[in-house]
Protein backbone atom coordinates (compact mmCIF):
# COMPACT_ATOMS: atom_id res chain seq x y z
CA UNK A 1 0.00 0.00 0.00
CA UNK A 2 1.51 3.82 -0.80
CA UNK A 3 1.45 5.83 2.59
CA UNK A 4 0.86 9.94 3.44
CA UNK A 5 2.20 12.32 0.42
CA UNK A 6 5.38 13.85 1.78
CA UNK A 7 5.41 17.76 0.57
CA UNK A 8 9.18 18.06 0.27
CA UNK A 9 12.71 17.64 -1.86
CA UNK A 10 13.55 13.80 -1.75
CA UNK A 11 17.15 14.39 -1.66
CA UNK A 12 16.88 16.51 1.72
CA UNK A 13 14.37 13.93 3.17
CA UNK A 14 17.04 11.39 2.41
CA UNK A 15 19.51 12.94 4.32
CA UNK A 16 16.87 14.19 7.00
CA UNK A 17 15.12 10.33 8.04
CA UNK A 18 17.76 8.10 7.28
CA UNK A 19 15.19 6.46 4.53
CA UNK A 20 15.63 5.21 1.12
CA UNK A 21 14.65 7.03 -1.55
CA UNK A 22 13.57 4.73 -5.11
CA UNK A 23 13.62 5.65 -8.48
CA UNK A 24 10.28 7.18 -9.00
CA UNK A 25 11.17 9.35 -5.89
CA UNK A 26 8.92 7.23 -3.69
CA UNK A 27 10.59 7.15 0.30
CA UNK A 28 10.51 3.71 1.46
CA UNK A 29 10.98 3.80 5.69
CA UNK A 30 12.04 1.64 8.12
CA UNK A 31 8.66 -0.32 7.62
CA UNK A 32 8.48 -0.92 4.12
CA UNK A 33 5.91 1.01 2.97
CA UNK A 34 6.49 3.66 -0.18
CA UNK A 35 5.50 7.23 0.35
CA UNK A 36 5.24 9.54 -2.48
CA UNK A 37 7.21 12.07 -2.62
CA UNK A 38 6.12 15.75 -4.37
CA UNK A 39 8.33 18.06 -5.51
CA UNK A 40 7.45 21.74 -4.37
CA UNK A 41 8.59 24.29 -7.57
CA UNK A 42 10.49 26.93 -6.19
CA UNK A 43 9.74 30.46 -6.95
CA UNK A 44 11.49 32.34 -9.76
CA UNK A 45 13.90 34.95 -8.17
CA UNK A 46 15.04 37.97 -9.83
CA UNK A 47 18.13 38.77 -7.41
CA UNK A 48 18.68 42.53 -8.14
CA UNK A 49 16.09 45.28 -9.90
CA UNK A 50 17.06 48.91 -10.53
CA UNK A 51 14.26 51.75 -11.71
CA UNK A 52 16.30 54.35 -13.28
CA UNK A 53 13.91 57.30 -13.55
CA UNK A 54 14.83 60.33 -15.73
CA UNK A 55 14.30 63.49 -13.88
CA UNK A 56 15.57 66.12 -16.27
CA UNK A 57 14.19 69.62 -17.75
CA UNK A 58 12.79 68.37 -20.58
CA UNK A 59 10.70 65.72 -18.73
CA UNK A 60 8.42 68.66 -17.98
CA UNK A 61 7.15 68.55 -21.33
CA UNK A 62 3.25 68.48 -20.94
CA UNK A 63 1.37 65.23 -21.82
CA UNK A 64 -2.35 64.52 -23.29
CA UNK A 65 -3.11 63.65 -19.72
CA UNK A 66 -2.31 67.36 -19.00
CA UNK A 67 0.12 66.18 -16.90
CA UNK A 68 3.81 66.62 -17.60
CA UNK A 69 6.23 63.56 -18.64
CA UNK A 70 7.94 63.88 -15.21
CA UNK A 71 4.64 63.43 -13.02
CA UNK A 72 3.76 60.42 -15.65
CA UNK A 73 6.87 58.74 -15.47
CA UNK A 74 6.88 58.90 -11.44
CA UNK A 75 3.45 57.34 -11.37
CA UNK A 76 4.59 54.86 -13.54
CA UNK A 77 7.64 53.78 -11.44
CA UNK A 78 5.44 53.01 -9.28
CA UNK A 79 3.82 50.39 -11.00
CA UNK A 80 7.07 49.28 -11.90
CA UNK A 81 7.44 48.71 -8.48
CA UNK A 82 4.65 46.58 -7.85
CA UNK A 83 5.33 44.76 -10.88
CA UNK A 84 8.58 43.61 -9.37
CA UNK A 85 7.63 42.25 -6.31
CA UNK A 86 4.48 40.66 -8.15
CA UNK A 87 6.53 38.82 -10.30
CA UNK A 88 9.52 38.00 -8.32
CA UNK A 89 10.32 36.52 -4.83
CA UNK A 90 13.38 37.71 -3.12
CA UNK A 91 16.02 40.12 -3.51
CA UNK A 92 15.72 43.64 -3.71
CA UNK A 93 14.63 46.99 -5.54
CA UNK A 94 16.88 50.22 -5.85
CA UNK A 95 15.44 53.68 -7.09
CA UNK A 96 17.80 55.37 -9.23
CA UNK A 97 17.57 59.16 -10.57
CA UNK A 98 19.50 61.25 -13.10
CA UNK A 99 19.30 64.82 -13.69
CA UNK A 100 21.63 67.80 -14.11
CA UNK A 101 22.76 66.83 -11.21
CA UNK A 102 24.14 63.87 -12.18
CA UNK A 103 23.36 60.30 -11.23
CA UNK A 104 21.42 59.85 -7.59
CA UNK A 105 20.53 56.30 -5.70
CA UNK A 106 17.57 57.06 -3.35
CA UNK A 107 17.41 53.99 -1.43
CA UNK A 108 20.43 52.58 0.58
CA UNK A 109 20.87 49.68 -1.85
CA UNK A 110 18.21 47.28 -2.82
CA UNK A 111 15.10 47.52 -0.30
CA UNK A 112 11.86 46.33 -0.22
CA UNK A 113 8.82 47.14 -1.84
CA UNK A 114 7.91 49.50 1.03
CA UNK A 115 11.00 51.62 1.15
CA UNK A 116 11.20 51.63 -2.64
CA UNK A 117 7.70 53.05 -3.26
CA UNK A 118 8.49 55.71 -0.69
CA UNK A 119 11.40 57.12 -2.88
CA UNK A 120 9.39 57.33 -5.19
CA UNK A 121 6.68 59.37 -3.43
CA UNK A 122 9.25 61.51 -2.14
CA UNK A 123 10.11 63.01 -5.60
CA UNK A 124 8.39 66.19 -6.67
CA UNK A 125 5.98 65.23 -9.10
CA UNK A 126 7.05 68.55 -11.28
CA UNK A 127 10.74 68.44 -9.74
CA UNK A 128 12.78 67.57 -12.66
CA UNK A 129 15.75 69.66 -13.82
CA UNK A 130 18.66 70.10 -15.75
CA UNK A 131 20.61 68.58 -18.21
CA UNK A 132 20.94 64.70 -19.50
CA UNK A 133 23.64 61.99 -18.07
CA UNK A 134 21.91 59.42 -20.05
CA UNK A 135 24.79 56.91 -20.95
CA UNK A 136 26.42 57.89 -18.07
CA UNK A 137 23.19 56.72 -15.59
CA UNK A 138 22.23 53.44 -18.18
CA UNK A 139 26.07 52.31 -17.77
CA UNK A 140 26.56 53.12 -14.37
CA UNK A 141 23.41 51.19 -13.56
CA UNK A 142 23.55 47.94 -15.63
CA UNK A 143 27.56 47.97 -14.48
CA UNK A 144 25.94 47.43 -11.26
CA UNK A 145 23.67 44.98 -11.83
CA UNK A 146 26.50 42.69 -14.12
CA UNK A 147 28.57 43.28 -11.28
CA UNK A 148 25.66 41.94 -8.74
CA UNK A 149 25.35 39.24 -11.21
CA UNK A 150 23.57 35.48 -9.90
CA UNK A 151 22.54 32.30 -12.49
CA UNK A 152 21.65 33.26 -15.84
CA UNK A 153 18.48 32.07 -14.95
CA UNK A 154 17.42 35.00 -13.24
CA UNK A 155 18.59 37.79 -14.68
CA UNK A 156 18.83 41.18 -12.63
CA UNK A 157 16.24 43.87 -13.98
CA UNK A 158 17.10 47.05 -15.36
CA UNK A 159 14.11 49.46 -15.62
CA UNK A 160 14.39 52.88 -17.42
CA UNK A 161 11.87 55.71 -17.82
CA UNK A 162 13.39 58.82 -19.45
CA UNK A 163 12.50 60.89 -23.00
CA UNK A 164 16.31 60.44 -23.98
CA UNK A 165 18.65 62.92 -25.57
CA UNK A 166 21.95 62.95 -23.69
CA UNK A 167 23.74 66.09 -23.91
CA UNK A 168 26.15 65.86 -20.47
CA UNK A 169 27.46 62.41 -20.09
CA UNK A 170 31.35 62.37 -18.96
CA UNK A 171 32.31 58.31 -18.58
CA UNK A 172 32.85 55.86 -20.88
CA UNK A 173 29.47 55.73 -22.55
CA UNK A 174 29.65 59.54 -23.38
CA UNK A 175 29.45 60.06 -27.53
CA UNK A 176 27.78 61.82 -30.57
CA UNK A 177 24.09 62.44 -30.15
CA UNK A 178 23.87 61.59 -34.30
CA UNK A 179 24.14 58.41 -36.52
CA UNK A 180 22.16 55.78 -33.55
CA UNK A 181 23.70 52.11 -32.87
CA UNK A 182 25.14 52.56 -36.33
CA UNK A 183 27.73 55.26 -35.40
CA UNK A 184 30.52 54.06 -33.66
CA UNK A 185 31.19 57.13 -32.01
CA UNK A 186 27.73 57.82 -30.67
CA UNK A 187 27.05 57.14 -27.39
CA UNK A 188 23.79 54.76 -28.53
CA UNK A 189 26.50 52.51 -29.94
CA UNK A 190 28.92 52.71 -26.90
CA UNK A 191 25.73 51.91 -24.44
CA UNK A 192 24.88 49.09 -26.49
CA UNK A 193 28.08 47.92 -26.97
CA UNK A 194 29.02 48.02 -23.05
CA UNK A 195 25.40 46.53 -21.88
CA UNK A 196 24.38 43.71 -24.51
CA UNK A 197 27.23 41.66 -23.47
CA UNK A 198 25.71 41.13 -20.18
CA UNK A 199 23.18 39.31 -21.11
CA UNK A 200 21.43 36.87 -20.12
CA UNK A 201 22.68 38.07 -15.92
CA UNK A 202 21.00 41.87 -16.84
CA UNK A 203 17.76 42.11 -18.60
CA UNK A 204 16.91 46.07 -19.30
CA UNK A 205 13.12 47.12 -19.93
CA UNK A 206 12.76 50.70 -21.59
CA UNK A 207 9.96 53.68 -21.60
CA UNK A 208 10.67 56.35 -24.03
CA UNK A 209 8.44 58.64 -23.25
CA UNK A 210 8.58 61.17 -26.06
CA UNK A 211 6.61 63.36 -28.67
CA UNK A 212 4.01 62.38 -31.49
CA UNK A 213 6.17 62.04 -34.39
CA UNK A 214 5.37 59.25 -36.21
CA UNK A 215 7.88 56.14 -36.34
CA UNK A 216 7.10 53.13 -38.64
CA UNK A 217 9.81 51.00 -36.83
CA UNK A 218 11.27 47.57 -38.67
CA UNK A 219 14.32 45.50 -36.86
CA UNK A 220 16.43 47.01 -34.93
CA UNK A 221 19.71 47.62 -36.51
CA UNK A 222 23.72 48.22 -35.95
CA UNK A 223 26.87 46.21 -35.96
CA UNK A 224 26.85 43.05 -34.06
CA UNK A 225 28.07 43.33 -30.41
CA UNK A 226 30.18 40.21 -29.71
CA UNK A 227 28.10 37.63 -26.97
CA UNK A 228 24.70 39.67 -27.59
CA UNK A 229 22.43 37.02 -28.21
CA UNK A 230 20.09 38.61 -30.55
CA UNK A 231 19.62 37.04 -33.85
CA UNK A 232 17.95 40.58 -34.91
CA UNK A 233 21.36 42.09 -35.14
CA UNK A 234 22.01 43.12 -38.90
CA UNK A 235 24.81 43.22 -41.20
CA UNK A 236 23.77 46.11 -43.18
CA UNK A 237 22.44 48.97 -40.76
CA UNK A 238 20.63 51.77 -42.79
CA UNK A 239 21.37 55.79 -40.78
CA UNK A 240 18.83 57.27 -38.52
CA UNK A 241 18.08 60.96 -39.49
CA UNK A 242 16.43 62.67 -36.08
CA UNK A 243 17.34 62.28 -32.68
CA UNK A 244 13.82 59.95 -31.87
CA UNK A 245 14.62 57.89 -34.63
CA UNK A 246 18.06 57.43 -32.96
CA UNK A 247 16.93 56.95 -29.23
CA UNK A 248 14.02 54.50 -30.34
CA UNK A 249 16.18 52.32 -32.91
CA UNK A 250 18.59 52.45 -29.64
CA UNK A 251 15.81 51.05 -27.02
CA UNK A 252 14.24 48.48 -29.13
CA UNK A 253 17.90 47.31 -29.97
CA UNK A 254 19.12 47.14 -26.28
CA UNK A 255 15.90 45.40 -24.91
CA UNK A 256 15.75 43.18 -27.73
CA UNK A 257 19.45 42.58 -27.15
CA UNK A 258 18.63 41.69 -23.45
CA UNK A 259 15.21 39.78 -23.64
CA UNK A 260 13.32 42.63 -22.32
CA UNK A 261 10.44 44.88 -22.92
CA UNK A 262 10.23 48.38 -24.85
CA UNK A 263 7.06 51.14 -24.75
CA UNK A 264 7.34 54.54 -26.99
CA UNK A 265 5.57 55.96 -24.71
CA UNK A 266 3.94 58.88 -27.25
CA UNK A 267 2.80 62.00 -25.10
CA UNK A 268 -0.81 61.48 -26.48
CA UNK A 269 -0.78 58.17 -25.40
CA UNK A 270 -3.14 58.81 -22.56
CA UNK A 271 -2.90 54.50 -21.43
CA UNK A 272 -0.11 55.80 -19.45
CA UNK A 273 0.21 55.64 -17.05
CA UNK A 274 -1.26 52.85 -16.12
CA UNK A 275 -1.75 50.15 -13.31
CA UNK A 276 -0.01 46.51 -12.93
CA UNK A 277 -2.16 44.52 -14.36
CA UNK A 278 -3.73 47.04 -16.65
CA UNK A 279 -0.89 48.15 -18.90
CA UNK A 280 -1.20 47.83 -22.73
CA UNK A 281 0.95 44.86 -24.07
CA UNK A 282 4.67 46.04 -24.66
CA UNK A 283 5.34 46.84 -28.27
CA UNK A 284 8.34 44.73 -30.35
CA UNK A 285 7.98 47.95 -32.69
CA UNK A 286 10.41 47.19 -36.59
CA UNK A 287 11.93 51.09 -37.75
CA UNK A 288 11.40 51.88 -41.25
CA UNK A 289 12.83 55.00 -42.28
Amino acid sequence: MRGTAVFFFSGLIALVCGCVVNADDGIIGDDGVESEVLEVAQPVTALKGIILIDRTGSMLTTRSTGRSRCRDARTMAQTKVTEFFSKYDGGGLAIWTFNGAGVTKLTNGYVGAAEASAAIDALSPDGCTGGTPLADAICAAADELNDLKGPPTTPNLLTILTDGADNMSTGPCRGVASGGISNPLSWQFKARSRISPYFPHVQVNAQFWTGNQFINLRSPTGPSVPQASSSLLPMAPPTCTTLEQCESEFFLALTSDTGGTYDRVQDNNVAFPCSYGACPTPQFETIDW
